[in-house]
């Protein structure tokens, strides 16, 4: 009989997993409290459901670019 012990892959999928979910935790919370958007409206909703660690780390780091992006045209303008 084989035993119950998950192998490495399984672990790695779990914390994965788990990574995903917190950090979508997060980036809903930013939302309902009003402190980021998310970007591209509908393609922001599925890069941040969809996409694992990697689409919730973009949303989170959206606000900033697109502040500073906008800093630096205000800069540019005058």
């Amino acid at each position: 009989m084989a035993p119950l012990a998950p192998d490495g892959f399984e672990i790695a999928l779990g914390l994965l997993t788990l990574a995903h979910t917190v950090l979508v935790l997060v980036v809903v919370v930013q939302v309902l409290r009003g402190r980021s958007r998310v970007p591209h409206g509908l393609l922001g909703v599925l890069a941040l459901l969809l996409v694992p660690v990697a689409g919730p780390l973009l949303v989170l780091t959206w606000q900033g670019r697109v502040e500073r992006h906008d800093a630096r045209s205000a800069q540019v303008d005058r």
